[in-house]
C-alpha cells in the first residue's frame, strides 16, 4: 500500500481561507461508506483535528469504528480542505498507480477489516490500528484501468442495493400503514 499511497500526508491549510469542512466520524455512514453530513469551522477552530484534502480517502483507526467500516472518500469541500476526526488515517493515492474509488472498496472488505483487528494497540476500551498495519499492507493493483472498471461496476452494484432497499422500506411502511387500518377498522 505504501507504494501507491501516501499515508497521513502533511496538509497546509493556506491563510487565505477562513472556513473549511468539517467530518465528524458520526457523519461516515458505515453501511455505504459514504459522507452523510459535514459541517463548516472556521480556520482558527481546527487544531488538533486530521487534516485533509478533497480526493483522500479518510479510514477510522479506532474501535468499533474501523470494524463498523467506517471510511468515505472525500468528494466534496469547502475550498478543496477539510478536517476532521483524530481517529481518521488519511490515503492519499498516486493518482498514476491507484484509483482512490478502488483503494475505498478494498479498505471497506470484511475480510481486510477482520484482519485489521490483529493489528490493534492500546487499551481494551480504546483500541487502534497501527499505522504499521498500513505500512506492511500489501493488496491487489491490476492496471489502473481495470481498478477503475471495478471501483464503477461496485458502484453501480452499490446504487441498485440502495434502490431496493429505499423501495423495500416504502413497501414495508405501506404494509404496516394498512395493517394498523385493518386492526383500528378504518378502510
Amino acid at each position: 500500500l505504501c507504494d501507491v499511497v501516501n499515508i497521513n500526508p502533511s496538509v497546509y491549510f493556506p491563510l487565505s481561507i477562513n472556513e473549511m469542512t468539517f467530518i465528524p466520524m458520526e457523519a461516515i455512514d458505515e453501511e455505504y461508506g459514504e459522507i452523510t453530513g459535514n459541517y463548516i469551522k472556521e480556520l482558527s477552530d481546527t487544531s488538533g483535528f486530521t487534516r485533509f484534502m478533497q480526493g483522500d480517502l479518510i479510514w477510522a483507526k479506532i474501535t468499533p469504528c474501523m470494524q463498523n467500516g467506517k471510511s468515505a472518500v472525500v468528494r466534496e469541500t469547502l475550498n478543496g480542505y477539510a478536517c476532521g476526526s483524530t481517529e481518521f488515517f488519511v490515503l492519499r493515492c498516486n493518482k498514476n498507480k491507484i484509483d482512490v474509488n478502488y483503494l475505498f472498496y478494498i479498505m471497506h472488505l470484511k475480510k481486510l477489516l477482520e484482519y485489521a483487528t490483529n493489528f490493534f494497540g492500546g487499551n481494551a476500551g480504546q483500541q487502534r490500528v497501527s499505522k504499521d498495519f498500513l505500512l506492511n499492507l500489501e493488496i491487489p493493483l491490476p492496471p489502473i484501468c481495470k481498478q477503475t472498471e471495478i471501483a464503477s461496476r461496485l458502484k453501480e452494484i452499490q446504487n441498485q442495493a440502495k434502490q431496493l432497499k429505499t423501495e423495500a422500506d416504502i413497501i414495508l411502511r405501506k404494509a404496516r400503514q394498512k395493517v394498523e387500518k385493518m386492526i383500528l377498522g378504518e378502510n
